[in-house]
This record gives structure tokens, sequence and C-alpha cells, in this order.
């Protein structure tokens, strides 16, 4: 059962826009394959309690794939240099660490498009191609209502609520949190888009779908509004302040 309002951000967002722009829509271009606001699934990564990294416990020279090695706990000092043989295994340069941190697969929100190569940053054909994104977490039991609807109404500033699906209207699985403390570039091949079954175009048939204009403003509003140093964002005639203040006002509305 749903801990917001799903159609909420979607309502306001048609209210806001003179065009009938929603939140979240379908992406109908069958040429594009990557577009900004897209959600896909990736491996992401992110801190939990604690990071690891590799030192050499038993290396086999002859035979490298059998060798060992141990995960000792990062501490927050830097690491003691790794032996040459972790070192030459892993191909890691000079002051370099191999550094483990948790990761899973999950959904992603695309944000800016990028091609480049900082060890060949000449040679064009080497650049590879990379997404801006901002990973989402699904709400869990530990989250209460209260918590969810702070995040709907945006009173927390390190995250960002995503409805999922629900009647005709595109989304994820479940409600979700976009994390800003997760932010992080991924190669587009490691990304695939999230489809669901789309019956409001023809031919009908899966597709993807992603915030819309207004929605990806809406969230980096939000990103950058917590810095606090762009007062402009929340000057009362922005979309942003518009928004939040019909979120709210509806929400207090409907929960009455």
């Amino acid at each position: 059962m749903a801990k917001g309002l799903l159609d909420l951000y979607n309502k306001i967002c048609l209210d806001l826009t003179a065009n009938n722009e929603g939140f979240v829509d379908w992406v109908l271009e069958p040429s594009t394959k990557f577009c900004q606001g897209m959600f896909c699934n990736t491996i992401t990564w992110y801190v939990k309690k604690d990071r690891w990294y590799l030192d050499e416990a038993s290396y086999d020279p002859i035979n490298e794939e059998e060798s060992t090695w141990y995960a000792r706990k990062y501490s927050g000092k830097y690491p003691d240099s790794n032996s040459s043989n972790v070192m030459k295994h892993f191909a890691l340069e000079k002051d370099e660490r191999l550094i483990t941190t948790n990761g899973k697969e999950r959904p992603v929100i695309l944000l800016k498009y990028t091609a480049d190569d900082w060890w060949n940053p000449i040679n064009t054909s080497r650049h590879e191609k990379y997404w801006l994104c901002i990973p989402i977490f699904s709400y869990k039991d530990r989250h209460s209502q209260q918590y969810v609807l702070n995040d709907q109404c945006l009173k927390n500033q390190n995250s960002f609520y995503i409805p999922s699906w629900y009647e005709t209207f595109p989304g994820v699985n479940s409600e979700s949190s976009a994390r800003f403390h997760a932010i992080q570039m991924v190669k587009e091949d490691h990304l695939t888009p999230i489809k669901r079954m789309c019956f409001n175009s023809e031919p009908q048939m899966s597709r993807p779908f992603g915030l819309t204009k207004t929605g990806i403003e809406i969230l980096m509003y939000h990103f950058y509004n917590q810095f606090t140093i762009f007062p402009e964002l929340s000057e009362s005639h922005t979309l942003y302040s518009l928004f939040k203040e019909g979120v709210n006002s509806l929400l207090q509305i409907t929960l009455k």
C-alpha cells in the first residue's frame, strides 16, 4: 500500500505548466535509446558503515588467477601501499588503492550525458560515453508514512520523492527516494532502460519512461536549493517554490 499520494506530483505539474506537462511520462521516440530524465537499471555503489581495501594474502606468479587477497577495513587513514603484486594484478597506478564499497542493481534517473576520457583526452575515438545519474532507493517497512510524506513535501534536503507506477501512468516498481548523496557517473553500456506496457499510444508496446523537463527542473531545484547559495531558487515566483507550495497545500487537504 502506498505511503504517499502517487498522483500528487503529476497533478501539480499539470497545473503549473502551460503545455500540460506532468511529472513522469513515456519516452515515445523509438530512436531515442537514452535521454535526460529516463529511468534505467544499473549497478550503483553507495557507502554504508564500512569500506574495505585489498592486500596480498598469497600470490601465485605462475597462476595469478589462483592468488588470494585480504579484505582489510578502511578506517579513514589512507591505506599503506599495497604490495607490488596487488598493483600489478589489478593494474593500479602509483598511489592508487583498490577500495571497495557496497553496490547492487537499482534504478537510476539519467541527468546528463558526457563523452570523455581523462587518460586519453586527445584521442576522441577512445572516449567513453557516460551519464551522470541519481540512484533511487525504494522505501521499506522501516520508513514510516510520515517519513515518506516528509520526503514528498520536500522537507528532506538530501532526498526527493519518486512515485511508483499507478493506473496508466508509468513508474518504477515501488515508491522510492532519489538520494542526492549517491549521485554518480555510469558508463552508458552499463545502463538498461526500464520499460512498462504503454496503452496510451499506438502501437501498444513496452516503452521506456522518464521525468519530464518540468520534473527534472524541480528535482534539480531541490538539489541546488540545499546549498543555500542560490537565494533566487526560493523566491515565491519560481517553479520550485510554486510546486512545493502546491504539494503541501493539496496534501494537507487530502489527508484531512
